[in-house]
């Protein structure tokens, strides 16, 4: 990727990642009935995931969003957090209580 598109992606996927990385996660989840307990970013260059842990109902959950680069996965985050599109599978590796 040369750096006139990544200039363009990073204009275009800036104020997204902010919103996201200062409270955004936390107020959609919320705002979808769940608690926001932490999200890790993975990956390489080039690829990225996104992992989302939360809990809905007293059920630990995760959701897994990919993409080239860590603003990428939070773009795709924050729009499939509006729009319900974000699946959320139970958290196999959640510790016990």
């Amino acid at each position: 990727m040369g750096n006139a598109q990544l200039e363009q992606m990073v204009k275009r996927m800036g104020k997204p990642s902010v919103y996201m990385l200062t409270g955004g996660f936390e107020h959609l989840v919320e705002k979808s009935g769940g608690e926001l307990l932490g999200f890790t970013f993975r990956g390489y260059v080039g690829d990225c995931l996104l992992v989302i842990r939360s809990e809905y109902n007293e059920k630990k959950m995760v959701a897994f969003v990919g993409g080239v680069t860590a603003a990428g996965c939070l773009c795709a985050a924050e729009e499939k957090l509006r729009n319900g599109g974000l699946k959320w599978r139970p958290d196999r590796y959640a510790e016990s209580e």
